[in-house]
């Protein structure tokens, strides 16, 4: 985008030298998100709750854009989501994207339409020839699953089918509200047709307190960090989580596994 959306990765120049295409970006200073659920699933249990709510927000907002602008993106990752030196998300790598719906001329080019992005984060439907923005929902789904449970994705097996299926049975996420949860479950239904839209995602109660919390608090960086505080990297406010979920529901969570990250405490993405 050369618009400046705050998740999206932004565009800046293209051209075209001895046959090959080059295509300028921002530089994401602080690498992807792959990399750093990879670096803290090695030394934490999981994440807090509050920074998942965050993830979701940000990869929600950017890819209620992406829908907006009439793009599929089909290739949703970890490894596709970029990390700013202030600890912003933005989704890029659109290699495998293309606009939907499709026009009638490119959906009777007799040329088929295949687009499969990796296995570990692919809607089962994907491999039917079934394509869609419900597509995208599975693979932003699976992406918040990893990062809750803390878990290797698979590419095949009895577990890739299982998450397929509606089975979780082999995913802890006990010390999660049953919001967080069940929302994760919705976005990876094996009906495609059931699972929320990216419009829908975005204006749940939960994301809409949690953009608004961080808007607020946007522009107030801690202490010398240059870390934004809406960053989900960033530390959390005191009643963050009882603000977006209401205190009838933080009352339900179980306590955190004591190797989770702390909520209170800024992450150390140089790491």
């Amino acid at each position: 985008t050369t618009q400046g959306h705050d998740n999206v990765l932004h565009f800046i120049d293209a051209w075209e030298q001895d046959c090959t295409l080059y295509i300028q970006t921002e530089l994401c200073e602080l690498g992807s998100l792959e990399t750093y659920l990879a670096g803290y699933g090695k030394l934490h249990d999981r994440l807090d709750e509050g920074r998942l709510w965050k993830m979701l927000s940000e990869v929600a907002n950017g890819l209620l854009h992406i829908h907006r602008c009439g793009v599929l993106h089909l290739d949703l990752k970890p490894a596709n989501i970029f990390v700013t030196d202030e600890g912003r998300l933005r989704i890029g790598d659109f290699g495998m994207a293309t606009r939907w719906p499709r026009l009638e001329a490119q959906s009777n080019d007799g040329g088929g339409f295949e687009r499969e992005g990796d296995r570990e984060y692919l809607a089962a439907e994907i491999l039917v020839g079934v394509y869609g923005p419900a597509a995208d929902i599975f693979s932003f789904g699976m992406i918040m699953l990893e990062a809750a449970g803390n878990i290797v994705v698979p590419s095949y097996g009895e577990m890739w089918h299982a998450l397929r299926n509606d089975d979780f049975s082999a995913v802890c996420l006990d010390s999660y509200s049953f919001v967080l949860v069940n929302t994760i479950r919705s976005m990876m239904a094996s009906d495609y047709t059931t699972r929320p839209s990216i419009e829908a995602l975005s204006t749940m109660d939960p994301v809409l307190h949690a953009r608004a919390v961080m808007k607020r608090t946007r522009l107030d960086r801690l202490g010398t960090s240059k870390m934004f505080k809406a960053s989900a990297f960033a530390a959390e406010g005191p009643g963050f989580l009882t603000e977006i979920l209401g205190a009838e529901v933080v009352a339900t969570i179980q306590p955190a596994p004591a190797g989770c990250v702390p909520g209170d405490a800024d992450m150390d993405l140089g790491e």
